[in-house]
């Protein structure tokens, strides 16, 4: 279920409300989320129903919190160093004038699920929140309470509804290797491709279709494609498959790492970042971004995949 509660001065209202279709604005734009643990002190969890409170005031954020009270607003947990009343102390009218905030309250059936805000959907004042929920392939039998608070630049977020999109991905026990390879940049080629490979004659048409295009036989700045793929032969696809995602880069500064393979919907979806320097060359790149899969684990009717992006700062 997803719900909005805005909450005034004078009372609190609740009604659903139905996703917008318009352009998403991702989550580092004006915006910061952070998750606290807030304990349900008392009552049962309401689990599955996702509320979504808009705040924009420090007297309805206080009314929030007195209509609230079977949340442990000043329980610290080993998850959090501060406490969700330690944490919005400074949410004073002052803070108010440049923010306003969306709290999406979270319980789940266990403390290991994790929760990300990915985007953020605006039109005509509604805001939709995109979250990943994520549920690990080993978790605690407890349950937890979260109030994920997120806060908006009203410059930016001109806002009076809002509401949750929740996706669910449950998370596999990947245990094989990654690796990013580049070869020979292929201007004419498709920016992102994904080819899956299950057996060793399927490996080796996949090379010689290919070759010819990247030139495997060649390292540009490590081991070549060949050298790194020769470890998977007849023996390796009696129980394994790999994943190859072909991207091309606008810099070869860029660089790649692989953040698991989770669930959703039947469909195994690979989760790859994608770390941008702050200053970068301006040559091209090709990468071949090899993913280690299990057949039985990993069986799945489609395998898709996703980047998110970093972008490093002067620092890093």
């Amino acid at each position: 279920m997803k719900k909005w509660i805005l909450i005034g001065l004078m009372a609190l209202a609740i009604a659903t409300l139905t996703a917008c279709d318009e352009a998403t604005i991702t989550a580092d734009d004006g915006v910061r989320a952070t998750r606290i643990a807030t304990p349900r002190t008392e009552g049962e969890h309401r689990l599955g129903d996702y509320d979504v409170v808009l705040i924009d005031s420090r007297e309805a954020l206080e009314a929030y919190i007195e209509a609230t009270t079977w949340f442990g607003f000043a329980e610290r947990t080993p998850e959090n160093s501060i406490d969700f009343a330690s944490f919005i102390d400074d949410f004073d009218e002052a803070y108010f004038e440049a923010f306003i905030v969306v709290l999406v309250v979270m319980e789940e059936f266990s403390q290991s699920v994790q929760h990300q805000l990915t985007s953020i959907e605006v039109a005509n004042g509604h805001a939709t929140l995109q979250v990943d929920r994520v549920i690990p392939p080993v978790y605690v039998e407890a349950l937890g309470s979260w109030h994920l608070v997120v806060e908006l630049d009203r410059d930016e977020y001109d806002i009076s509804e809002a509401e949750v999109m929740m996706t669910t991905y449950e998370e596999t026990e990947h245990r094989g290797d990654f690796l990013a390879i580049r070869t020979q940049y292929a201007s004419d080629e498709d920016t992102t491709r994904l080819h899956v490979i299950d057996t060793y004659e399927a490996l080796r048409a996949f090379v010689e279709a290919n070759e010819g295009t990247y030139n495997y036989g060649v390292g540009y700045g490590g081991s070549s494609f060949l050298e790194a793929i020769a470890r998977y032969d007849e023996t390796y696809f009696e129980t394994g498959k790999i994943a190859i995602v072909i991207v091309t880069e606008p810099s070869g500064s860029n660089r790649h790492a692989f953040h698991g393979a989770y669930f959703k919907d039947g469909t195994l979806e690979l989760h790859f970042e994608r770390i941008i320097p702050h200053i970068g060359t301006a040559d091209m790149a090709t990468w071949h971004l090899v993913v280690e899969l299990d057949k039985e684990d990993h069986a799945a009717d489609e395998i898709t995949y996703r980047f998110t992006k970093t972008i490093l700062d002067d620092a890093s």
